[in-house]
C-alpha cells in the first residue's frame, strides 16, 4: 500500500465500515467513503455516493477515477434472509461487484481488502482454518464464498478477510444485534438466543484495528479475523448482559429450529486465528475484555 493517496472504503456508513473508516482517519489517512447517498459517514471522511446494484460498474468507475492507494471493499448485501429472497440481486452485489472492484483496484495499482464471512463454512468441521474448503448453506454464504474467488481471480495479491460475528456500539447507519439485545433487555423483555449456533465473536472496534493492521502489513490471501474464544449466541448474550449491568435472566435459551422461516446457518462457524496473530503480532480481544470495553462506553451501558 502506498503511503500517499486515499483509501477508498465502500460501505463506510455500515457497522464495520464506519469503524474501519474511523480507524483509518485516526491513523492519519485520507479516506473516501461510500454509501448509497454519500451520507452517514464518520467525521473526516470524504463522501462518495455509490450503489452496487449495477453489478459493480459504478464502483469500478469510482476506483479508476480516484486511483486510491487501497480499496477496503465492505459494501455488501449482508442479510442472509434477504439474500435468500433475492438471490440474483445478492449475486450482483456480493460477487459481480466484488470482482469489478478488485479488477479496477489492481489495474490502478491499489491494494484490495475484501471482507468475507465466517458463514461460508458448513458448520461440521470447526474450528476452521483458512485452507479449509467453504461449504455454504444458503445464497448469502454462497455469494460470499464466490465473492472471495472473484476477488482473488481479479487480483491474486488481494487480502480476503473472513470476519466473524461482530458486536459493539452502533455509530453508522447499521448496527448489530448488540443494540437489539440491549434495548429489549432494558424493556424487561425476554430475548431468545441460540444455544446451538457457535461463533468466535469479536468487538467491532478491534476488528477494524486488525483489518487496518493487515492492510498496513500488506497481507495477502485469506485471513480469519475473529475473537479467540468459541461461544454460543446464548453465552455471548449472557456475557454482554452481565458486562452492561442488565438482567441476564432475559437471555432465554433457544434453538435455530424454533425460528420459522430462518434461512440455514452453520451450527459452528468458529474460526482459527493462528495466521492473524502471526501477521499482526497480537491476539484479538477476548469476549470478557471486549464486553468490558464496550461497557465503558457510558451511553450504551446506560450509566
Amino acid at each position: 500500500m502506498r503511503d500517499d493517496g486515499a483509501i477508498l472504503v465502500t460501505g463506510a456508513a455500515g457497522f464495520l465500515g464506519h469503524a474501519v473508516a474511523r480507524e483509518l482517519v485516526a491513523r492519519g489517512r485520507r479516506v473516501v467513503g461510500t454509501s448509497r447517498d454519500g451520507q452517514g459517514l464518520p467525521e473526516g471522511v470524504e463522501p462518495a455516493p455509490l450503489s452496487l446494484d449495477d453489478g459493480g460498474q459504478a464502483a469500478g468507475d469510482l476506483v479508476r477515477a480516484l486511483r486510491p492507494a487501497a480499496v477496503v471493499h465492505l459494501a455488501a448485501m449482508a442479510d442472509a434472509d434477504a439474500c435468500a429472497r433475492a438471490p440474483e440481486a445478492a449475486r450482483r452485489v456480493n460477487v459481480d461487484a466484488a470482482g469489478q472492484v478488485a479488477a479496477a483496484a489492481s489495474a490502478a495499482g491499489a491494494r484490495t481488502l475484501y471482507t468475507s464471512s465466517d458463514l461460508v463454512f458448513g458448520g461440521d468441521r470447526a474450528p476452521y482454518a483458512e485452507d479449509d474448503p467453504p461449504a455454504p448453506l444458503g445464497p448469502y454464504m454462497a455469494t460470499k464464498a464466490d465473492g472471495e474467488a472473484a476477488v482473488l481471480a481479479a487480483d491474486p495479491g488481494a487480502l480476503v478477510a473472513r470476519v466473524a460475528l461482530l458486536y459493539g456500539r452502533r455509530r453508522g447507519r447499521r448496527g448489530c444485534f448488540t443494540d437489539v439485545l440491549v434495548e429489549r433487555l432494558r424493556r424487561g423483555e425476554q430475548v431468545p438466543l441460540f444455544v446451538d449456533q457457535h461463533r468466535t465473536p469479536l468487538l467491532v472496534d478491534d476488528a477494524a484495528a486488525l483489518l487496518c493492521d493487515l492492510l498496513e502489513r500488506r497481507a495477502a490471501g485469506r485471513v480469519h479475523v475473529a475473537g479467540p474464544e468459541r461461544a454460543s449466541r446464548h453465552a455471548h448474550g449472557l456475557a454482554l448482559a452481565r458486562a452492561l449491568g442488565l438482567d441476564p435472566a432475559g437471555c432465554v435459551a433457544a434453538r435455530m429450529a424454533d425460528v420459522p422461516g430462518l434461512s440455514p446457518r452453520p451450527a459452528d462457524a468458529s474460526l482459527r486465528i493462528d495466521r492473524l496473530v502471526g501477521l499482526v503480532g497480537r491476539a484479538p480481544l477476548g469476549l470478557a475484555e471486549g464486553c468490558a470495553r464496550l461497557a465503558a462506553e457510558a451511553d450504551l451501558a446506560g450509566r
